[in-house]
């Protein structure tokens, strides 16, 4: 059996991801309900992380556009097309964050953070909607405003 970091290490080569970056996710769709801005601000003050965001193509129209267009100036990494194993990202990954705090956003316990739970990630989230009645302070990292996510790198 393959070991867990054989296994990252091989996936990031075949997804051509510098192997020796921490490497944070985000999945969800490129809106302004998804509170982008806070990745912007963590990359900014974090230069030993990459941020890769898997996006939805469905329903682009010119703002989420301009929103991609503003995170590609940062340097972040967005797969926006299909993945059939997407199981392979997240085991890639270091992290996975969760931004939206408009209850809009997102539905009230996101899929995204039980598959990234599931998958062995540290998960860094607002204390958004269901989420803290299914998981405890000692099982995600929690953070109310962008200033607060520098503590977790």
């Amino acid at each position: 059996m393959q070991s867990f970091k054989r296994k990252k290490y091989d996936l990031r080569k075949k997804w051509n991801i510098d192997i020796n970056s921490k490497i944070v996710l985000h999945i969800g769709h490129l809106t302004d309900s998804r509170n982008i801005d806070d990745l912007i601000y963590l990359k900014k003050n974090n230069t030993d992380i990459e941020i890769l965001i898997i996006a939805s193509s469905y329903n682009e129209n010119n703002k989420n556009k301009k929103i991609k267009e503003k995170l590609l100036r940062y340097d972040i990494m967005i797969f926006d097309y299909y993945i059939n194993n997407i199981n392979e990202i997240y085991q890639l990954s270091d992290y996975y964050i969760f931004m939206v705090e408009n209850e809009n956003g997102a539905i009230g316990c996101p899929l995204s953070i039980l598959e990234a739970y599931s998958c062995g990630l540290n998960v860094i989230t607002k204390p958004f909607g269901l989420i803290p009645t299914f998981f405890s302070n000692d099982q995600l990292l929690y953070y109310e405003n962008k200033k607060e996510l520098v503590k977790y790198f």
